[in-house]
């Protein structure tokens, strides 16, 4: 049953990202924009008992490309379930800031709900004495799952343009690999990271902001200094579009520099 489950979350996902990594038809059409970004996030990280983990995220991005002149700040509080082994249940807040131009200007407001499914990995709780707190990782040097969210997002702007609100699905497969020790919840480990994630509108109306539809695919590398600390580098690329309809608008490339701190 979870076998039969997990591969038809995985046929899903791929026809997702097909529809949303569509390339150009008509070879007059002009090329996609292109916007580079620098990201950084401060995570912190709360386990509150064997089965359920609270986080902030803070994520600050900032465009290099003086023709895509973006900022944003934003604050994602996460809550985590973990009903079984194999299945984890999460909510999401996101609230923040975006200067999109030199004349406009917008406030988010995002609530997601979503469930993960790990695939072919355990997961178990770890009681070490030097550590106050439960924690939850794989048994394996890898771990390999899919989580699909629904987000409901909504924007309200500096300018004369009306408020606006759209609901959204995301779909993503997720890696990680331990390079150096037994499984990736040992100190001193180093990992690698990649993941792939589509994302759709749901309905008619679509909010034109951020680029609602679109295909994103992140690598990089992290490394966990100890319970307390991890780092981690990626590099991101995102291919977007307005609308279903669309071409390819802009390709985004990000850098993203991440440091979650556990206490």
């Amino acid at each position: 049953m979870k076998a039969e489950l997990c591969a038809r979350a995985l046929l899903l996902l791929a026809s997702l990202c097909s529809v949303t990594a569509v390339s150009p038809l008509n070879a007059q059409e002009p090329p996609p924009d292109y916007s580079r970004q620098i990201w950084a996030n401060l995570i912190l990280s709360r386990p509150m008992s064997e089965k359920l983990y609270l986080e902030y995220d803070i994520e600050g991005a900032y465009s290099v490309s003086d023709e895509h002149p973006f900022r944003s700040l934003f604050g994602t509080g996460m809550a985590e379930y973990y009903s079984k082994a194999w299945l984890d249940w999460t909510g999401e807040l996101v609230t923040g800031y975006s200067h999109l131009n030199v004349e406009e200007s917008s406030f988010e407001a995002t609530v997601r709900l979503g469930v993960r499914f790990h695939v072919g990995n355990s997961v178990f709780w770890s009681f070490l004495p030097k550590k106050s707190r439960p924690e939850i990782f794989p048994a394996k040097k890898y771990n390999f799952g899919i989580l699909f969210r629904l987000e409901h997002r909504n924007f309200w702007y500096t300018t004369d343009r009306p408020s606006t609100a759209d609901l959204r699905f995301r779909g993503r497969v997720e890696f990680k690999f331990a390079l150096n020790k037994p499984n990736l919840g040992t100190d001193g480990v180093w990992y690698l990271m990649a993941d792939l994630e589509g994302f759709m509108p749901l309905g008619v109306d679509e909010a034109a902001e951020r680029f609602a539809t679109k295909g994103r695919t992140r690598f990089g590398f992290g490394y966990r200094q100890s319970y307390k600390w991890r780092f981690e580098i990626l590099a991101q690329r995102d291919k977007a579009r307005e609308t279903l309809k669309d071409e390819i608008d802009v390709e985004a490339y990000m850098v993203d520099l991440r440091v979650k701190w556990f206490f």
